[in-house]
């Protein structure tokens, strides 16, 4: 090429749009921020609901006190991994999917936990609960700056940290005061497995929402009450 040709023209540069999402004190006249907590309190509830009590669920269904620990133990073992895998696969895929996909693990858990006849199908579901559970620890945060953006992300995101906390204690609750008045944890799963598979339907219209919202804000508009 000539000397000089093509010295001047600019290069293009990748731009990288960071949702910034609503003030603290609009966000509680937002639908989005209500849909969100709903979500977080069913979904939470209902994969507590059968984590809580996972292990006498395994005795009561006839395994040994050994076999019951020796699984509670693998499940706890494999949880460390699957939250770094679950962090990890949200940095690649998103973590709108990646919680998408934590509550299907979830429904498969619990459906197999209910119709589990030996050993190897509650290995399998420990697995797949295994894989669920990150949705009562890491996902919180990382969903809650996709959802709400990081304008006021320290401050909501203590929000939902307590909402879990507070799931995890009402789920707690509700499971064992079923299985009381029922004799087993079988119809406290069933609701864990209603409740799950409401929040995925939730979560769906939930992300909807947001990217409404989302786009309002790249427009340059103000995001309204309805959003």
């Amino acid at each position: 090429a000539p000397y000089g040709e093509g010295e001047n023209v600019p290069k293009k540069k990748k731009v990288t749009a960071t949702f910034k999402g609503p003030e603290m004190g609009q966000l509680y006249k937002l639908p989005v921020f209500y849909l969100m907590l709903l979500c977080t309190m069913l979904v939470v509830s209902g994969v507590y609901m059968t984590y809580s009590v996972i292990r006498p669920f395994l005795q009561d269904s006839g395994f040994s006190t050994a076999q019951a620990t020796g699984l509670y133990s693998t499940l706890m073992l494999l949880l460390a991994g699957s939250k770094f895998m679950v962090g990890f696969a949200s940095d690649k895929i998103g973590g709108r999917r990646v919680n998408l996909l934590c509550v299907l693990f979830a429904v498969v858990a619990i459906i197999l936990l209910l119709l589990m006849k030996n050993f190897v199908v509650a290995t399998v579901a420990v697995v797949s609960l295994a894989f669920s559970l990150p949705i009562i620890t890491i996902m919180t945060p990382i969903l809650t700056s996709s959802i709400l953006g990081f304008r006021a992300q320290a401050q909501y995101t203590g929000i939902f940290v307590g909402t879990v906390k507070l799931s995890q204690l009402i789920s707690n609750y509700v499971s064992n005061r079923i299985c009381d008045v029922y004799g087993s944890y079988k119809y406290s799963f069933v609701v864990s497995v209603a409740l799950v598979v409401v929040s995925f339907g939730l979560y769906l219209l939930l992300y909807r929402i947001a990217d409404k919202m989302k786009a309002k804000e790249e427009r340059g508009e103000e995001i309204a009450e309805s959003a």
